[in-house]
């Protein structure tokens, strides 16, 4: 399968080559960075659905991959990851309380000096 690109990317193995691999380098170098962990992720996991020209399924990795069980629930964790990342909803909510006075005496902000 070829594609057509802007860029020097042809071919899934053009991808890898030129984008997975020097990206997975960089991580393992970084290996504390969740950007570099995420732009890892997203790069294999689009590419599985690059090559395979569908959406990412466990039971259709499962049909194509059968001896390759365990690396389906790695791509079911890359596209929650993936899914995750773009499609969340912020959770945080915060309350205004009253009955707390702004109002401090000097003593609140001066340090406590033991001598």
């Amino acid at each position: 399968m070829t594609h057509t690109s802007s860029f020097a990317i042809q071919t899934p193995n053009d991808f890898f080559v030129q984008l997975i691999e020097p990206q997975y380098r960089e991580f393992v170098q970084n290996n504390s960075s969740s950007r570099y962990a995420l732009q890892t992720i997203f790069s294999v996991y689009h590419m599985y659905e690059w090559v395979h020209e569908e959406a990412f399924t466990k039971q259709g990795f499962g049909l194509s991959y059968p001896q390759d069980f365990q690396v389906g629930d790695y791509f079911e964790a890359a596209r929650k990851i993936c899914n995750g990342t773009k499609h969340f909803k912020l959770r945080a909510h915060t309350t205004v309380q009253s009955g707390f006075s702004s109002e401090f005496s000097d003593e609140f902000a001066r340090p406590l000096n033991l001598a």
